[in-house]
């Protein structure tokens, strides 16, 4: 056989900590994206009940004077447009988090590298968005 009678050896302790790793990542994932879901959820609700109580509050003149459905295609459209942002703010916020966490893991396995990463990474970002 190719390998002859050699045993083969499995790095279970660093198996043990890739797994641990995933593990802890994935139920980080899991959290961090139920309560990203729960506040926008929350947010976007709390804006649509002051809305609502706003337009409880109108006189029956401002009805009047202003057509019902483009109030609401408004409405509508704004708690979209705010959701949008809300949504592209947790992105960057995650993305963030991806980078800081990876350098960290770098850091951890190889200082050297890490450090050289921390540097990079900031000044890459910066000229990329001079551009």
């Amino acid at each position: 056989s190719f390998l002859g009678s050699a045993p083969i050896l499995i790095p279970w302790k660093e198996l043990t900590k890739a797994i641990a790793v995933l593990s802890i990542t994935a139920v980080g994932r899991s959290v961090v994206n139920f309560l990203v879901n729960a506040t926008t959820n929350g947010i976007e609700l709390s804006l649509r009940q002051q809305l609502f109580e706003a337009f409880v509050k109108k006189d029956i003149e401002f009805f009047d004077q202003n057509q019902t459905s483009v109030l609401v295609e408004q409405l509508l459209h704004d708690v979209h447009a705010v959701q949008q942002i809300f949504s592209q703010l947790v992105e960057s916020i995650k993305s963030l988090g991806k980078v800081v966490v990876g350098i960290g893991y770098i850091l951890y396995i190889c200082p050297e590298i890490g450090l050289a990463t921390a540097v990079m990474v900031p000044v890459g970002v910066g000229l990329a968005l001079s551009s």
